[in-house]
């Protein structure tokens, strides 16, 4: 997979929500969602990290205002739409991504240092590093009963949503689309990027073992650091203030 933005890239100019205005922020933080999920993950986080960062959520295509827009089939299509917009911040840039949105995140900045403009910090939380396929066995292919089962093992959706068929109706192809999109993910042998990588990962993932989250480190160039925090795949959303925490430190250190 090439890490060139290709010249025919699909246009993304909708993808990203800026919910609050910040008038002197530090660094640009773009956030990207874990498979099935949307700009909405991140909705509280542009109010609790002002004023010193400007977060933009990433809106990937086919779920919310974009639902009428057709998904992304790859990963590199993802990124390669998304590159120009994230080069184009005046700011500095930190990329974080949750799950399937850390391997984007990761696909972003190995696109922005074929561009020179390297991104400050990436920040991945709940994945195993690009060169462990992930998940273990294809899903997008299985039955509805299936998928259902996938969500009810990730514990991120409310109990309610499995009662309502149409609820379940909205949702499974877009689970469906960003499966399909991380299990064809192959990272290219020996890719890096240069910015600094940080790690988190839940004591309790058992797709997300700690092997999988050290072996990051072999794909940047710059320093590396990994933290695990007690749960599962989405202990982010009990532990979201240490994440934010990090994000804060390194905007104090933007200017310095």
């Amino acid at each position: 997979m090439s890490t060139a933005v290709s010249s025919s890239v699909r246009s993304a100019a909708n993808w990203l929500e800026h919910r609050d205005e910040v008038s002197d922020p530090r660094i640009r933080l773009f956030c990207f969602p874990h498979a099935g999920g949307s700009a909405s993950f991140y909705s509280d986080w542009p109010r609790l990290l002002a004023p010193q960062v400007e977060t933009v959520a990433v809106q990937l295509p086919g779920r919310g205002r974009l639902m009428r827009e057709p998904f992304c089939t790859t990963i590199a299509e993802a990124a390669d739409a998304l590159t120009p917009l994230v080069a184009d911040s005046y700011l500095p840039v930190v990329l974080l991504g949750h799950s399937m949105g850390a391997i984007l995140a990761f696909e972003v900045a190995a696109r922005l240092d074929a561009l020179r403009q390297p991104p400050l910090h990436l920040v991945c939380t709940a994945r195993p590093a690009p060169s462990i396929p992930s998940p273990e066995r294809p899903v997008s292919g299985g039955s509805r009963g299936e998928l259902v089962n996938v969500l009810r093992d990730y514990d991120a959706t409310p109990p309610e949503v499995f009662e309502d068929d149409e609820l379940l109706d909205l949702m499974l192809p877009v689970i469906r689309a960003d499966f399909h999109m991380i299990e064809s993910y192959r990272c290219v042998p020996g890719l890096r990027v240069t910015a600094p990588i940080s790690v988190f990962g839940g004591t309790e993932d058992p797709g997300v073992p700690v092997e999988a989250i050290h072996a990051w480190s072999g794909h940047t160039s710059g320093s590396f650091s990994a933290r695990l925090l007690p749960g599962g795949h989405f202990f982010v959303t009990r532990y979201r203030d240490e994440i934010l925490d990090a994000v804060r430190d390194l905007a104090r250190h933007a200017c310095r």
